[in-house]
């Protein structure tokens, strides 16, 4: 989120830097969520996807849409556009089936 934590005692976020989603049964659904979040301009969107166990990683926003969509595999480790000092590496996920 933008802003500082004190900015929102009072009323929730209108807007955030990575919206992240976990998706097992309602994976359709959870991708029409893609368009929502690039209309309001959220830079990075990131669907973990518990059937397949991947990350679609969904950035760049332009016109309704995301211009950018790549899938992580569970071995791969993944940076935020605007935080790339942050580094979040799949294989330490317990919530991903073992294969």
């Amino acid at each position: 989120m933008r802003g500082q934590i004190r900015e929102y005692s009072q009323s929730h976020p209108v807007s955030a830097e990575l919206v992240i989603e976990v998706s097992l049964s309602t994976l359709a659904e959870d991708r029409e969520m893609a368009n929502i979040y690039a209309e309001a301009t959220i830079p990075e969107y990131w669907l973990f996807n518990l059937n397949t166990n991947t990350v679609e990683a969904y950035s760049k926003p332009i016109g309704g849409r995301y211009s950018e969509m790549k899938t992580f595999q569970k071995s791969e480790i993944i940076f935020p556009l605007n935080f790339p000092q942050t580094k979040l590496n799949l294989s330490y996920l317990k919530y991903f089936k073992i294969t």
